[in-house]
């Protein structure tokens, strides 16, 4: 007998303050400069790394904010 499987999506959402506005860029304005290019249309590919606290998920959520229609962005 064959078993059926269904995927459920989860209830995330976005955090409303992780914004390219509220993000400390310190050393990271380069980054922050190309990540804000990107949500505007630039395109491309950027590799982000980091400890942890170092603000790879409030930057990853802040391009997803930023992006507007036609276009699309996912934090997966």
């Amino acid at each position: 007998r064959a078993l059926s499987m269904r995927q459920l999506p989860l209830a995330v959402r976005l955090r409303e303050r992780a914004t390219f506005d509220s993000f400390i860029a310190g050393d990271n304005a380069e980054l922050l400069s190309r990540l804000q290019a990107m949500a505007s249309g630039a395109g491309g590919v950027c590799w982000i790394w980091g400890s942890a606290g170092s603000g790879r998920s409030h930057l990853l959520q802040a391009v997803c904010a930023a992006v507007r229609a036609p276009r699309r962005a996912a934090y997966l």
